[in-house]
């Protein structure tokens, strides 16, 4: 699960790029990861629980746990049979805790986020259900959105850095 973001009117920092690659990609690298932890700090927040009653059948699933026996919140007297009797089962893969961020500097800079959830995309990626729209989970592209004016000035403060060590003569 992956989004872009194209940074424009950035002609000058070609330009200085191919006068000084060696001591431009370590600052666009920075920026490029200050950018990648702007979008992190939006994505990786869960909005709050949901209501145990708002569906029409009562959800027992704990955010970060996994599922509960319905008798482990109505406080039943009846005992329930079988294998699962009074245990939880841990499903939850942990999506708020398992994104990635990779920054690959070669020729150009390329910063890339990902989780390997089996759910992410569905919960925060481009097929976000409604009902986690409803709830208030950011996808990604809105995450992208609302970290826009921190991603530009962190490469505007790249690009004035570079423009800093050029002045001073690399």
């Amino acid at each position: 699960m992956a989004e872009i973001l194209e940074i424009k009117g950035f002609d000058e920092l070609l330009t200085y790029l191919a006068e000084m690659p060696e001591t431009a990609r370590p600052l666009i690298g920075d920026a490029m990861g200050e950018g990648l932890d702007a979008i992190l700090r939006i994505v990786e927040m869960y909005p709050p629980q949901p209501a145990r009653d708002r569906a029409k059948t009562f959800n027992t699933y704990m955010r970060g746990i996994g599922r509960f026996p319905r008798s482990a919140f109505v406080g039943a007297k009846r005992k329930q049979r079988g294998a699962y009797e009074g245990h939880v089962r841990y499903t939850s893969e942990d999506l708020g805790n398992q994104w990635s961020q990779e920054i690959e500097i070669g020729t150009g800079v390329v910063g890339t986020l990902g989780n390997p959830v089996s759910y992410a995309d569905y919960v925060q990626g481009a097929k976000q259900a409604a009902h986690h729209a409803q709830t208030g989970w950011v996808t990604i592209e809105e995450a992208l959105e609302q970290a826009t004016p921190e991603i530009m000035a962190a490469f505007e403060q790249a690009l004035d850095r570079l423009i800093e060590k050029f002045n001073q003569g690399g």
